[in-house]
């Protein structure tokens, strides 16, 4: 369990009897004690009308679908003809500007040949920081002599809200759209130019991908006679404001919900709240005697966490239903006046969830017949960037298989050797008489447009996950479980597995880190195995056992092993010679790297501590070796559906 609470509890009259907030961005999401929001008349109103209006705000459409971060960071500090000049701020509502800093923004926009002398930013302590062109330093706002009409101010998304900063009369600033944005999101960045209807104005950059996802969001929103009498710069404007509202009342919708169930928790929790205060509060108050009271009011405040994992699919359940499972868990602590508040604010879900039921599947059985039609003329270059989460998505030959154990064994017995674990697919037309492996090499898999990534042959994807035969853009399923089978325990060994030596930068960076820990840690040319111990837990995050240690290497305590060791010699060049393949006995390697007791090294305390490493090459030899590098051959590892997974869990506990 867990203590939990939440904005109600504030804003609600569980603690406090009279709250009085004051905020610029009203809404009607409130706790329910606290009454009604009062708006300022006609602010809303004037808003839409100023962000609508042409004279303000003008709408720039990038053409191109190449665009990055630096190529629209390119247009405003080259000045570019399709924006508004002079630019004075740039306001990334939009998010578009990714994978730099806004030190690095303010930097990249003066060595870009943004004419101006200075570019204005917040850093992550929200301090306003000024990059000066002269200078190539960063220094306090309010410290440079920049005069305001030669600065620029760059705002990153997560400060535009809330952040000001001067800009002259007649500034001009660009304003990025997001696909993610709402109209609040939007009406917040334009208002950091705080002039903006008297004498400031706003570009809008919008981007092909955010174009085609708002066209096709207004599909089903008819237009009325003034729209249609309006320019195209006024419908332009007018559909942006629409879309977003859209995606405000999306967002609006969820967050009810959320208030909805805050509400009607505040109800048992103010009783109990009043109920524990009373009982401890109490002179003669005694644990022991009111420990059954004392946990049933803190129960109200606890939510249950829980791991486990159910043997079946649950069933779903409505939103309505689990909020009436918790009142009933707290029925003792509802009054008769809260149970017809409860009753009313039940009602009034029932009927909005209703009305969003009924409009949601309008929408998706009209926005299915315009992806269909979509589908059939949609050509995607081979180079062209393609946003996914924009794209009708194919559906088609996506019933799943039902396979039996049994062909685990079938699929690995028709296929001998190393490539045993090698599902290899074959389409269901080449031979419908025997049907595909369920499993196909995860080195295989690949999204449309995609490619493959090197994986190890033991690691496989259900066809049930993914089909390789599949062609077009595809949602990939969410529920990731992995499944672990071995064929023949008969054919189940420990192989060792080297550094490979082929791949040569992969080698040198171990290189240049054993040579890192050889001087590090070497003392009068000799590396006690004790530090080696010591490194390697830190670098295995693992508590190792000398015991544990030794048997890993392969090394015996007795004294015949030691003179084994010192027999076998070793060399000092670093060549890496000590590494071994995997077929050669890592005991046999490990043993070369012990230095013999006559070495030198003992400290007198009998503990073993005069066996070293005696060179680098050696001590390169051990961590690149086999021996800390196992692995096993017939062991594979699928990536399965939730159903198969929960399937072949029931399975395993029958």
């Amino acid at each position: 369990h867990k203590i939990s609470a939440s904005g109600v509890d504030l804003g609600g009259d569980l603690i406090f009897s009279r709250r009085l907030g004051f905020t610029g961005t009203p809404s009607d999401l409130l706790p329910a004690s606290m009454g009604k929001c009062g708006f300022a008349k006609g602010t809303e109103g004037e808003i839409v009308h100023t962000l609508t209006s042409t004279g303000v705000v003008r709408l720039v459409l990038i053409k191109s679908k190449d665009w990055t971060s630096k190529s629209l960071l390119d247009m405003i500090a080259k000045s570019d003809d399709a924006l508004e000049q002079p630019m004075h701020a740039l306001i990334d509502t939009g998010a578009l500007i990714t994978g730099m800093s806004n030190r690095d923004v303010a930097v990249y926009l003066i060595d870009r040949g943004l004419p101006l002398d200075g570019v204005v930013f917040l850093d992550e302590k929200d301090t306003k920081l000024i990059y000066e062109k002269k200078d190539r330093r960063v220094i306090k706002e309010e410290d440079s002599l920049i005069p305001m009409e030669r600065r620029f101010a760059f705002y990153d998304q997560v400060h535009t809200t809330g952040t000001d900063i001067k800009h002259v009369p007649n500034a001009v600033a660009c304003l990025t759209i997001g696909k993610d944005m709402t109209f609040r999101d939007y009406a917040q960045g334009a208002y950091r130019m705080r002039g903006i209807a008297t004498g400031q104005r706003i570009n809008l950059l919008m981007v092909p991908e955010v174009d085609e996802l708002m066209r096709r969001e207004l599909r089903g929103v008819g237009p009325t006679s003034e729209f249609e009498s309006m320019s195209d710069e006024e419908r332009q404007l007018h559909s942006l404001v629409c879309w977003l509202t859209l995606n405000s009342l999306d967002s609006e919708c969820k967050q009810f919900n959320f208030l909805v169930q805050q509400d009607l928790g505040n109800l048992y929790r103010r009783t109990a709240l009043s109920q524990l205060l009373q009982t401890v509060l109490d002179p003669k108050f005694s644990f022991d005697s009111s420990k059954a009271l004392v946990a049933k009011c803190l129960n109200c405040f606890r939510e249950e966490l829980s791991v486990d994992v159910p043997e079946s699919v649950p069933r779903p359940e409505s939103f309505t239903t689990k909020l009436m499972r918790a009142q009933e868990h707290h029925a003792d602590f509802i009054t008769s006046a809260d149970r017809q508040l409860l009753s009313r604010v039940l009602d009034k879900l029932r009927a909005v969830q209703e009305q969003q039921a009924g409009y949601g599947l309008a929408q998706e059985q009209e926005q299915e017949q315009e992806e269909e039609k979509e589908q059939e003329t949609v050509e995607l270059p081979d180079m062209q960037p393609v946003i996914y989460s924009d794209l009708a998505f194919v559906r088609t030959d996506e019933a799943g298989r039902a396979w039996g154990l049994e062909e685990l064994v079938r699929g690995s017995g028709r296929r001998g050797g190393s490539e045993q674990t090698r599902a290899k697919w074959v389409p269901n037309s080449a031979n419908a008489a025997s049907p595909p492996f369920p499993f196909y090499p995860a080195a295989d898999f690949a999204i449309h447009l995609g490619q493959s990534l090197k994986l190890p042959p033991s690691l496989h994807v259900s066809r049930n996950w993914y089909k390789p035969e599949w062609r077009g853009p595809r949602r990939l399923k969410n529920a990731v479980m992995l499944f672990e089978w071995m064929p023949s325990l008969r054919e189940l060994r420990q192989l060792g597995a080297p550094l490979p030596k082929e791949d040569a930068r992969l080698l040198e960076d171990a290189r240049r880190v054993v040579s890192w820990i050889w001087r590090t840690y070497a003392t009068k040319g000799f590396l006690r195995v004790k530090t080696v111990h010591a490194l390697l837990e830190k670098a295995l995050h693992l508590k190792l056992s000398s015991e544990v240690f030794r048997e890993v290497l392969g090394i015996d305590s007795t004294q015949g092993a030691r003179q084994e060791a010192a027999g076998s010699g070793g060399g000092d060049g670093r060549d890496g010679g000590g590494t071994s393949g995997g077929g050669e006995s890592v005991g046999k390697t490990a043993a070369t790297l012990m230095q013999d007791g006559g070495g030198g090294a003992d400290d007198g305390d009998g503990d073993g501590d005069d066996v070293a490493l005696r060179s680098e090459s050696e001590l390169f030899a051990l961590l690149t070796g086999p021996a800390l590098r196992a692995s096993s051959a017939g062991r594979n590892f699928a990536l399965v559906t939730l159903r198969e997974a929960e399937t072949l869990r029931m399975i395993i506990h029958a």
